[in-house]
């Protein structure tokens, strides 16, 4: 009779994988797999897990292709019922197309000449695990967007390049999320996902600039401050030259003070006006993240490119003209000095 308890109450699968129901005296084990079917079956509720990417990614359809196919790969271990995926393409221009299978998907229109905005694929499942009766649902939605498309719908949308804080929000290249009965399941598929992105080509990212776009707006104030105070021990040094030690003429008192804060003001406005290109250009340039499937994606890309070149020799030429305002300042004082 022990012997049978001790039987009954054994685990159905690896040791913490389990689940006792009841009192002490009519405690029972079962599986965790077991328990959440019971628990589905009873609410008809399922659970869910995600991760969201903000890696700069370089996706063309053989990438894609790859994600599909490990997917495929990752549910021949287990007894899949049936399955279903569609595959939905946003484009920039509000239109979509949708596909109901894969197989449709890899004849879609490559000549299009609008912009991929992102890839929606969402895979359904129906799942009959080994110690429950019923097939589950488990369902696993992968978005993937196109961050050169989507800056290109904002600048459309705010006609110049758009506020700090949506270019933030529009960061994220990837988000992944799997409905589930069974987490071991959902776990499965979502580490087969982060392994896919994990081998997905990459743009080269730039630590040091992201930690200056996050401050781009400091750099007019501080390039006023520094001209202000660089021209302003330029006028002091130049005070003796112009009042000899000694003289109470208070017309030249009153022209060299006129003649000095108009030199001054002068220079803080020229100086923040070129320093805006400095904000500008690190602003504007950006990592080059896409997804590449049609003949409007490659073309937005190569505008992508053109604009990068332009935001650096934006940045390169703000840079000189705001250093030369100084330089010049001196140099006319240098003239001016007797």
């Amino acid at each position: 009779m022990n012997d049978n308890n001790n039987q009954n109450c054994q685990p159905d699968g690896p040791s913490g994988d389990v689940a006792v129901i009841g009192e002490s005296s009519n405690a029972k084990a079962i599986s965790l797999q077991t328990l959440q079917g019971i628990y589905n079956e009873l609410t008809g509720k399922s659970e869910e897990v995600g991760k969201s990417y903000t890696k700069p990614i370089q996706v063309n359809f053989s990438d894609v292709e790859q994600l599909n196919h490990k997917i495929s790969q990752a549910c021949e271990q287990y007894n899949v019922v049936s399955s279903i995926c569609t595959v939905t393409v946003y484009y920039i221009d509000d239109t979509r197309d949708r596909f109901s299978s894969f197989d449709r998907f890899r004849l879609h229109n490559t000549g299009c000449t609008s912009p991929v905005e992102s890839i929606l694929l969402k895979y359904n499942f129906l799942v009959l695990l080994p110690k429950t009766k019923q097939p589950q649902t488990y369902s696993i939605s992968i978005r993937l967007a196109s961050r050169v498309a989507v800056m290109r719908r904002m600048q459309g949308d705010f006609y110049g390049p758009p506020p700090q804080i949506f270019r933030m929000m529009g960061n994220r290249t990837a988000v992944v999320e799997v409905e589930y009965v069974d987490y071991m399941v959902a776990r499965t598929l979502l580490n087969v996902v982060d392994e896919w992105f994990k081998g997905v080509p990459t743009a080269s990212e730039l630590k040091w600039l992201n930690w200056l776009r996050y401050r781009s707006h400091h750099v007019p104030r501080l390039a006023k401050f520094f001209t202000g105070v660089i021209v302003g021990l330029i006028m002091i040094a130049l005070f003796p030259t112009f009042i000899p030690s000694g003289s109470t003429d208070l017309l030249k008192y009153g022209l060299f003070s006129a003649w000095a804060m108009l030199g001054a003001f002068t220079a803080y406005k020229l100086a923040g006006f070129f320093s805006v290109l400095i904000e500008n250009s690190i602003d504007e340039w950006t990592e080059l993240s896409y997804v590449s499937i049609t003949k409007g994606d490659e073309l937005e890309i190569k505008k992508a490119q053109g604009k990068n070149r332009f935001a650096v020799t934006k940045g390169v030429i703000g840079f000189f003209l705001t250093v030369s305002i100084s330089v010049v300042t001196k140099i006319i004082s240098n003239v001016l000095t007797p």
